[in-house]
């Protein structure tokens, strides 16, 4: 596993875990929040972000952690692995709300400079529709991603992270064991 995406929704621990097994891996890691995000909230070009997700792609080692729908194909093109965090949402609002006082007036590292930690009527709206609106869109690609051979990682609680961490650590290979969905 060389190349790896980091898929979920917010708050579920996509940077988190990106992180996690970056360090494990020892593979870059690239945060797309970071690149879609221009200080003040702005949204980058989305020319610009296309190319920018494209370059990382390009390369032969990453972990790339985001959803951004719109340019899954660049990415999924060189994935080796999915890894989706499929967490219930009374395990992501709490995270998201004391992230929000974690980095109260201050950006974190995986979010775009001069964009600070914040929780607005969108955003808070997002959060909480994405299991219905976007979730089984989601859990449909990942089914169709794993019968045309891709490896998909689908960890739906705390414990299947650690577990799929663990394995990692361990220098074993989730993607081929029978275990992981």
């Amino acid at each position: 596993m060389q190349r790896i995406m980091v898929m979920g929704g917010p708050g579920s621990g996509k940077s988190t875990v990106a992180r996690s097994i970056g360090d494990k891996l020892s593979l870059p890691v690239h945060h797309l929040d970071a690149h879609f995000w221009l200080p003040g909230w702005r949204q980058r070009p989305e020319d610009d972000f296309a190319a920018r997700v494209r370059d990382i792609a390009k390369h032969d080692r990453w972990v790339i952690d985001g959803n951004y729908s719109r340019i899954l194909p660049d990415r999924l093109e060189r994935a080796d692995v999915v890894v989706y965090l499929d967490l219930p949402l009374w395990i992501r609002l709490p995270r998201v709300i004391r992230r929000r006082f974690a980095y109260r007036g201050r950006a974190r590292e995986d979010m775009g400079k001069g964009c600070p930690e914040r929780i607005d009527w969108v955003f808070f709206k997002f959060v909480v529709f994405h299991s219905r609106e976007r979730r089984p869109r989601m859990l449909a690609l990942l089914d169709q991603l794993r019968e045309e051979g891709m490896p998909v990682a689908l960890l739906q609680s705390r414990r299947e992270v650690d577990a799929f961490l663990a394995r990692l650590e361990q220098g074993d290979n989730p993607d081929v064991s029978p275990e992981w969905r």
